[in-house]
């Protein structure tokens, strides 16, 4: 059988690379057909896997590691393409992208332990409808995506989170950083403090990038009308006081105003 985890993986990764540079430069549209041509190629590759596997009882489904490496890819295809269309503003079909990166992430299968779909899913609906963020049932008459409780689902992502962070995930400082969000998006500032602490902690330490990242995604929902505003201030302001600081230390004071 020859093996997609070589040559076409390396491929994948430059194309990831190529896609985000496409949506910087605001070639939305570009990005995501070159993300779909990453996701068309993978899935292909991870049903051919599970051909095999079902064609040979005694296959470890679904061909033992490629399949899990494949699917993890595929995941993070989708966060990407997620991120692309919700920059784009295109909310819906962000949301179909990340929810179909959960589907990956969450698939027992697999063995995915990751936490960028799960938690982007639920911010995107809160983008598109802030009242989730109060109502439980805000999205029930939402007919164009899946409902989700997005007030119990946060609790619930908060907790595995936090198992991730203390085994597997232990020095992940994008787990770290989810920690952050969900715990400001619950309203447990205490606890988005000490997911800080953990973010900070990680080896190599968090770059400006990471920094970045978080102060954009949460910033923009910090903006809306909900009840976890004040939260999410303060969460905004651990990440972007923090960089300050280590930019004036480094002496490029101007690189935030």
């Amino acid at each position: 059988m020859v093996s997609v985890m070589g040559n076409s993986l390396d491929q994948i990764k430059n194309l990831k690379i190529l896609a985000q540079s496409q949506s910087c430069q605001g070639q939305y549209e570009i990005a995501a057909k070159t993300l779909n041509n990453g996701i068309n190629t993978l899935e292909s590759a991870l049903a051919d896997l599970e051909n095999r596997a079902d064609k040979n009882l005694h296959a470890i489904f679904p061909a033992a590691a490629e399949g899990s490496h494949i699917a993890a890819e595929l995941a993070d295809l989708y966060g990407i393409l997620g991120g692309v269309r919700r920059k784009q503003g295109v909310l819906t079909q962000a949301i179909a992208a990340y929810d179909q990166g959960y589907r990956y992430e969450s698939d027992p299968r697999y063995g995915v332990c990751n936490s960028y779909n799960r938690l982007n899913r639920l911010i995107t609906r809160i983008l598109m409808h802030p009242e989730s963020l109060s109502d439980a049932n805000a999205l029930q008459n939402i007919t164009v995506v899946e409902f989700i409780d997005v007030l119990q689902a946060l609790k619930e992502l908060q907790a595995d989170i936090k198992k991730q962070l203390d085994g597997a995930r232990s020095n992940d400082l994008w787990a770290a950083g989810d920690l952050v969000f969900t715990c400001a998006l619950n309203g447990d500032d205490q606890g988005a403090v000490d997911a800080f602490q953990r973010f900070e902690l990680c080896s190599p330490p968090p770059d400006t990038n990471a920094y970045d990242t978080y102060i954009t995604s949460i910033s923009a929902v910090a903006g809306l009308n909900t009840p976890r505003k004040d939260s999410l201030n303060k969460a905004t302001a651990l990440f972007a006081n923090r960089m300050k600081s280590a930019l004036i230390i480094n002496g490029d004071s101007n690189h935030i105003d």
